[in-house]
C-alpha cells in the first residue's frame, strides 16, 4: 500500500492484469498496475473513516459486579440449552451476554438472573438468534424484556 503525504482518507481499489490490489490515499486517483506498469483507474473507493466504523470490535466492557451477573447468567442459560438438547457453551453464552449488554442494548442482569425460564428464554435465545457478533448489536428488531428502556430509546412494557 502506498501513503500520500497529506492524511490518508480513501482506500482505493484497483484491478488490472487479473491483480487486484488497494493503496491508501487522500483522494481517489489511478495507480501504476504492478504487472504492466499501465496507469489504471480505480473499480471502487471508500472513506477510510466509514471501513474503520464497520471493522470495529465490539465492546466487552464490563464492570466485576456486572461480570458476577453476567457469569452467573451464562451457568443457567447453558443448563437450560443442555437440558433441550441446543448446542451453546459457557464461553459463547458469557460472550453473548456481555457483548449485548456493552453495546447499546443494556440489559437488567439482575433481573434476566432472577427471570422465569419463559422470560429468560426469550432473552438468553433472542440475544443468541440476533446478535451481530461483528458490531456487538441486536438486529431484526429483537429486543430483550429485560432491556433498560434508556438503551433502547423506546418505552418497552417489562414484566413485573
Amino acid at each position: 500500500m502506498s501513503h500520500d503525504t497529506e492524511e490518508a482518507r480513501f482506500i482505493i481499489y484497483y484491478r488490472h492484469c487479473g491483480v487486484e490490489w488497494e493503496d491508501i490515499w487522500s483522494c481517489a486517483c489511478d495507480s501504476e498496475c504492478p504487472e504492466c506498469g499501465a496507469d489504471i483507474q480505480p473499480y471502487d473507493w471508500e472513506e477510510l473513516e466509514d471501513l474503520r466504523e464497520r471493522r470495529r470490535t465490539p465492546s466487552i466492557q464490563a464492570s466485576q459486579f456486572e461480570l458476577q451477573f453476567i457469569f452467573k447468567i451464562a451457568e443457567r442459560a447453558t443448563a437450560m440449552a443442555q437440558r433441550h438438547g441446543i448446542e451453546y457453551t459457557h464461553a459463547t453464552a458469557l460472550t453473548d451476554v456481555n457483548v449485548c449488554h456493552a453495546n447499546g442494548c443494556e440489559l437488567r442482569l439482575d433481573a434476566l438472573l432472577a427471570a422465569t425460564d419463559v422470560d429468560f428464554a426469550h432473552d438468553i435465545f433472542g440475544i443468541r438468534e440476533h446478535l451481530n457478533r461483528t458490531t456487538g448489536t441486536l438486529e431484526q428488531g429483537f429486543v430483550p424484556r429485560m432491556a433498560l428502556r434508556q438503551s433502547i430509546g423506546e418505552e418497552v412494557d417489562l414484566p413485573s
